[in-house]
């Protein structure tokens, strides 16, 4: 029963929505103007609505530790956000942050293997061979490394006060 529009937020016409909820899904790295984009969110919501962001987290012990061999250091990616960064991204936009945490990204295991190969060349070749080859390396897998952010972010009751 929920309505779910798939779409290029720049395909979205002015005075669309009011929106319950607009999803950002590892889309903010990849723009010029991100700022622009959570804004141009925030006037798509019904009050109490939500935005919902997912980036790679630049800011996690996993990123700081591989520094440039991080599997999110991407030609693709403009941007890079920690948690402070994101938080203060989407409060700029007149959001509130209602829950900022990690959340695990779902590839298959031979993905993970070959990252991993790349980051550290002294035992990807074994974790590659280790993650099998055929259907088991297709396997889909989610952990938790700890190095990509889910936020939520809420489009608060505009409040007006009366003048005595």
């Amino acid at each position: 029963g929920v309505q779910v529009v798939a779409t290029a937020l720049e395909t979205v016409p002015a005075g669309a929505g009011p929106y319950r909820a607009v999803a950002l899904l590892d889309v903010l790295e990849h723009l010029s103007d991100p700022a622009g984009a959570v804004r141009r969110c925030a006037g798509l919501l019904e009050e109490g609505g939500l935005v919902v962001v997912t980036v790679p987290d630049a800011g996690s012990r996993l990123a700081r530790l591989l520094g440039r061999r991080w599997w999110s250091v991407l030609p693709m990616h403009l941007q890079y956000f920690t948690e402070r960064s994101l938080s203060r991204l989407v409060e700029n936009a007149g959001l509130s942050v209602v829950h900022s945490g990690t959340h695990p990204k779902v590839f298959s295991q031979r993905y993970y293997a070959e990252r991993l190969q790349a980051a550290v060349p002294l035992v990807g070749p074994l974790v590659l061979a280790l993650a099998g080859s055929g259907g088991r390396s297709r396997r889909l897998r989610a952990p938790d490394f700890r190095d990509r952010r889910l936020l939520f972010a809420r489009k608060e009751s505009v409040r007006v006060s009366a003048n005595r």
